[in-house]
């Protein structure tokens, strides 16, 4: 098992390179500035930096181009290894979150709550070109489905707590045309822990059949208290136990 970032903290967000040989992650430096960085999976060589702070998100399917968050807009750096720049692709004064490349990385889709609350948004890659709702009645953490013609998402929770899988069928050409969302199953949240923040919390299974997430698991009752041990002088006890040491 190797150690990445040693020497200063790791963050949350992280990424695989997609040749696997490379990860990518938000952490804190010794000197307690935060850096967007990738190191060798191996943890045989140090951090390298790449751009100031930022979250990873996903990358084109060359592996030549990183997108990902900043400042709560959607950013792409690029020309990695070799002096990475960083340009802005989706830029407001609303929040921007989830953003997901398409398998054949043309599509980019993603949530914003500028209409006041977060639908799924979905626009050309790199661009230009006009963009697209996927949702109708709000929306949060997409996902394409590996075949590129289906995007998944979830539906804004009920006051019960219900949420539910959504999917969305895309018909691509000249441009792009979502129908419309149909529900899948329910779920209830956090249950299953579907939505996650500020990337999505599940992944889609290569036959866009299954979804894998996290369960939470109710932790068993503590047993009762029946009885109280008062210690006395306890510093005393511990200095005389380092003095023989």
């Amino acid at each position: 098992m190797a150690t990445l970032g040693r020497g200063g903290e790791g963050g949350v967000s992280r990424s695989w390179t997609p040749d696997g040989r490379r990860v990518v992650f938000t952490w804190i430096k010794p000197d307690g500035l935060r850096e967007l960085a990738w190191q060798a999976a191996d943890g045989a060589t140090p951090p390298e930096k790449l751009a100031e702070d930022g979250e990873p998100g996903c990358w084109t399917p060359d592996g030549k181009e990183l997108i990902g968050l900043k400042d709560r807009d959607i950013w792409v750096v690029a020309d990695l290894g070799g002096g990475a720049g960083r340009r802005p692709i989706v830029t407001s004064t609303a929040e921007e979150r989830y953003p997901a490349l398409s398998p054949n990385g043309r599509w980019l889709v993603y949530g914003s709550n500028e209409s006041g609350r977060f639908e799924v948004y979905i626009q050309p890659y790199p661009g230009p070109g006009d963009r697209v709702t996927a949702s109708t009645d709000g929306g949060d953490n997409p996902v394409w489905h590996p075949g590129g013609r289906e995007l998944f998402f979830l539906s804004r929770a009920d006051a019960t707590g219900v949420r539910h899988m959504m999917s969305v069928s895309l018909q691509p050409g000249l441009g792009l045309r979502p129908g419309p969302p149909r529900p899948l199953f329910p779920f209830r949240d956090p249950d299953l822990r579907f939505a996650a923040n500020p990337f999505s919390g599940f992944e889609v299974a290569p036959d866009g059949e299954h979804f894998v997430t996290t369960q939470a698991v109710p932790s068993p009752p503590l047993p009762p208290v029946t009885q109280i041990h008062l210690v006395l002088n306890w510093i005393e006890d511990v200095k005389a136990k380092l003095a023989k040491q």
